[in-house]
């Protein structure tokens, strides 16, 4: 997604610089500027009214639908007969992988004369993974799929891990589902513009899984939907430490809170948080771009028109990265004349000094 430019939205000039179910996430997560002004035909610049493109892209996978509520029945929320539960990894659905499995680790405790070994036993959402990998996620202590996925190989997965369907059906998927309703909840109560419910609803899930990044992106969208932009930095420091934040499913969530972060005056933690998503993807031209409309918002013409550079090297076609080009550089030569003009006028002023 790029943030769309239109010059003619917008008074601002820059400087001139001398420089199933459960979580569709394939990471739900651990537990345990100077502007200088002119007066003589003021160009208008980057707006706020102007609308925010939104730019497809084919391999992007759509959330699955939220899991259907529960009985009243008293008993566990199993799945319904011939429902497979959703899964926090995406998984061929004809893997012989895939559920919670635990594993035995090896633990020291205590120290000097008291230390001994302990076995611990460990449990993890697996699903098979590519090129004969199995992909896997730790439980936290709310017993949800949370944090960094490991892949290791399929053999050796076998040879370590035992099969826990008992515990994923009794205990890991109601929370799964009820981690996923709670997020549903609250996106649908921010698209009604209803804040506080969303916010409430998003802690609550937060409560759950506090390094979930849908959740964490809702919250953040919510206090900058209200302009808390306090709140709003908190949480954008806690995603720019989550590698989740800048996959592939999280890219509408991910370029909305760019756009709202620099529209809320946020333009440094704007550029960082791009910035950070570029070390990620340094062939996406849409990053470029975007550092670069933050750094116009900044006024610093230098660095976004190196940003938009190479953002044309990449896809010389790119509509916004052209328009935005060519008027900082029309800007930059009107501001150019005029201080020609104002030089030229200062050596007919008499100095009052010498009169």
């Amino acid at each position: 997604m790029e943030d769309s430019f239109d010059p003619a939205a917008d008074s601002r000039s820059p400087r001139v610089a001398s420089a199933s179910e459960p979580p569709s996430s394939a990471n739900p997560d651990p537990a345990s500027g100077n502007t200088a002004s002119h007066t003589a035909d003021s160009p208008s610049a980057a707006s706020d009214r102007t609308g925010d493109a939104l730019e497809e892209r084919s391999d992007i996978h759509a959330a699955p639908a939220s899991p259907s509520d529960a009985g009243d029945s008293g008993q566990p929320n199993r799945p319904a007969a011939g429902e497979e539960p959703a899964l926090p990894l995406k998984t061929n659905p004809k893997s012989v992988i895939q559920g919670v499995f635990s594993n035995q680790e090896i633990q020291n405790v205590g120290t000097g004369t008291t230390k001994r070994r302990s076995i611990a036993k460990s449990y993890w959402f697996a699903a098979e993974g590519p090129h004969g990998t199995v992909q896997l996620q730790r439980l936290n202590a709310s017993l949800v799929p949370s944090g960094t996925i490991t892949e290791i190989q399929r053999d050796v997965f076998l040879r370590d891990f035992s099969t826990e369907p008992e515990f994923y059906l009794e205990k890991v998927y109601p929370r799964m589902r009820e981690l996923e309703q709670t997020i549903s909840r609250a996106e649908s109560a921010r698209k009604k513009g209803q804040v506080y419910s969303a916010e409430f609803e998003y802690g609550k899930a937060l409560t759950i899984d506090e390094d979930n990044v849908r959740a964490n992106f809702g919250l953040g969208l919510t206090y900058l939907d209200r302009g808390d932009t306090a709140r709003a930095d908190d949480i954008f420091q806690r995603l720019v430490q989550l590698d989740a934040s800048f996959n592939e499913e999280h890219k509408h969530l991910f370029n909305e809170f760019g756009i709202k972060l620099r529209k809320n005056g946020l333009i440094e933690q704007s550029v960082e948080y791009y910035e950070r998503a570029q070390r990620m993807a340094p062939l996406d031209e849409n990053l470029f771009y975007n550092i670069a409309r933050a750094y116009f918002e900044q006024g610093d013409s230098d660095r976004c028109l190196q940003n938009l550079t190479f953002c044309l090297e990449m896809n010389p076609r790119h509509e916004a990265a052209l328009e935005l080009q060519t008027y900082v550089v029309r800007l930059l030569e009107r501001l150019g004349d005029e201080l020609g003009d104002l030089e030229k006028t200062s050596d007919h002023v008499q100095d009052d000094s010498s009169a």
